[in-house]
C-alpha cells in the first residue's frame, strides 16, 4: 500500500490569568505550557481537519523508516525541545534517555535546549513519560 502525506490542523485554546498590562510575552509564557500539556494529554480533541499535503508530497525514497510510536515521540518532544531539525531533536532525546539522573531537569543536560516557555518544567523522568518512552522502546 502506498504512503501519502497528510496535514493535520489543530486549534488550541487555554485560559490564563494575568494583570491587565501584561505583555504578549508574559501571556505566552503562561499559555504555551498549558497548550502543550493539553495537546499531549488530549490530542484528538484539538483536531480540526486532516487534508492531503499537496505542497510537499511524501517521497518513499527520502524517508528514514520510523515506527509510529517513534513518530509520536518526536511530535510530543517538539513542544518541549527547541529545534526545528529532526536530527537535532533525535540527538537531544538520546541525550535525555542516556542521562544518569532521572530527577534532573532536562534544561541542565548539555546539548539539550528547551523552549523558553517550558524552562524548568520537565525532569528527565517526566519528559520521557510525556513522549512515551518506556525504558527500552516507545509505547504506542
Amino acid at each position: 500500500m502506498k504512503k501519502v502525506a497528510k496535514l493535520v490542523r489543530v486549534s488550541l485554546v487555554t485560559r490564563v490569568i494575568v494583570y491587565e498590562n501584561a505583555t504578549e510575552q508574559e501571556i505566552l509564557e503562561l499559555a504555551i505550557p498549558k497548550l502543550s500539556e493539553s495537546l499531549m494529554d488530549n490530542p484528538y480533541e484539538s483536531v480540526d481537519e486532516i487534508v492531503d499535503d499537496l505542497e510537499c508530497p511524501y517521497n518513499e525514497d527520502e524517508q528514514i523508516g520510523l515506527t509510529l510510536s517513534e513518530v509520536k515521540a518526536l511530535s510530543a518532544a517538539r513542544w518541549v525541545l527547541a529545534t526545528s531539525s529532526d536530527e537535532e531533536l533525535a540527538e537531544m532525546i538520546k541525550l535525555i534517555i542516556n542521562h544518569n539522573s532521572k530527577e534532573d531537569l532536562i534544561d541542565n543536560i548539555d546539548g539539550v535546549d528547551v523552549w523558553l516557555q517550558v524552562e524548568n518544567t520537565y525532569s528527565v523522568e517526566n519528559f520521557l513519560e510525556k513522549i512515551g518512552y518506556t525504558g527500552k522502546e516507545f509505547k504506542d
